[in-house]
């Protein structure tokens, strides 16, 4: 059975889709929290990964992988990598990747505090999400899963880059033209296996905003963090 480490930031929303991956195979994965500038400054490390890449992958047989993907796929099983699907499976990761989570960072990330506000930048991203939901919606009317009758690596991947986008900012007004994705979102949230790794997941009830104080302030402790002591 495969064994070995992860490292990631604590609640990394995109680490989720390898550690849900090695939920579903039983692999054994030691976590180990990656703090940037940290974690990335020690040789053996660079030696093994590149820089500033999150979340990385060391197997106990010194298999080192830095792509989140190839880290769920080698962790995974083959009815999450799509038997002999697993070219729709890969389009779905894909998407998940170039068409969902850059729109959702860009609205989520500043009500986090993580980045820096930009309305017109914002404003496309909701678009672009209303664009991505009613594609979505329209697929999921026909189906309960997005590759074949089981649960893939597709449904996991592109759950967890709308996590923050239904927990943060779309409330239930927001929510209600996509029915079929709710109800689709709400089965891959209830799986024990996701479960374990996401914990309960709560919809939206009042969108998060924007606050320029927050943002401040925690990227004032980020600053002092790695500055020379």
């Amino acid at each position: 059975m495969v064994s070995g480490t992860l490292y990631t930031p604590e609640g990394y929303h995109r680490s989720w889709r390898a550690q849900i991956a090695a939920q579903f195979s039983g692999a054994t994965l030691n976590i180990v929290n990656f703090v940037p500038g940290v974690t990335d400054s020690d040789k053996s490390f660079l030696d093994k990964f590149p820089p500033a890449t999150v979340p990385v992958f060391e197997a106990n047989d010194g298999t080192c992988l830095f792509d989140v993907n190839a880290i769920a796929y080698f962790l995974g099983t083959d009815q999450l990598r799509g038997w002999k699907n697993t070219h729709l499976v890969t389009q779905w990761v894909n998407y998940a990747d170039n068409s969902i989570l850059p729109s959702v960072a860009t609205w989520v990330y500043p009500c986090l505090g993580i980045t820096q506000f930009n309305k017109q930048n914002t404003e496309k991203a909701k678009t672009c999400i209303a664009s991505v939901l009613k594609f979505l919606n329209e697929q999921l009317s026909k189906i309960t899963f997005l590759v074949g009758d089981r649960l893939s690596q597709a449904d996991i991947t592109v759950f967890t880059a709308l996590h923050l986008l239904f927990t943060h900012v779309y409330e239930e007004k927001d929510r209600k033209p996509y029915p079929h994705v709710v109800r689709w979102y709400t089965t891959i949230a209830n799986q024990p296996e996701v479960l374990k790794v996401v914990g309960p997941s709560s919809f939206c009830i009042k969108a998060a905003q924007f606050d320029a104080k927050k943002y401040a302030e925690l990227h004032k402790k980020v600053t002092e963090t790695k500055q020379p002591k």
